[in-house]
């Protein structure tokens, strides 16, 4: 997890294994935000420069000058970052007997900020030196 609170210039995550942004303070960068992932959860965040991230995921609450796309919470593609096992994930069939799958969040909010802390995997095509 990077606390970012107030940076003057740009803030990148500071190693390989730990590139993703988890944050849980209000936070001001005066330059660029880079990071693999980003998630903000409902706080609140001034980017004076660009945020850079292959995911956004959920909505926070952004100042920026070119919002980004973001992945919402309950969005399938969630499970294109994290494991099963972070989400509340539920399998069913329609009528015609199709498969569906339903993505509602975050399972457990403490194991994702725990593997993020320890620069652990988030997602089974991810390595811990990725």
């Amino acid at each position: 997890m990077l606390p970012i609170h107030f940076v003057d210039g740009d803030a990148t995550t500071p190693h390989a294994g730990g590139n993703k942004i988890i944050a849980q303070f209000c936070n001001d960068t005066g330059g660029d935000v880079q990071a693999r992932l980003f998630y903000g959860e409902h706080h609140h965040f001034t980017v004076g420069g660009a945020l850079n991230a292959n995911a956004v995921i959920g909505r926070p609450r952004l100042e920026i000058a070119t919002p980004p796309e973001v992945i919402d919470v309950d969005d399938i593609r969630m499970l294109e970052h994290f494991d099963r096992d972070l989400l509340r994930v539920f399998d069913d069939h329609d009528t015609n007997g199709n498969a569906i799958t339903h993505v509602d969040g975050f399972r457990d909010f403490r194991e994702l900020k725990r593997r993020v802390n320890a620069g652990l995997p988030l997602s089974p095509a991810e390595t811990r030196d990725s």
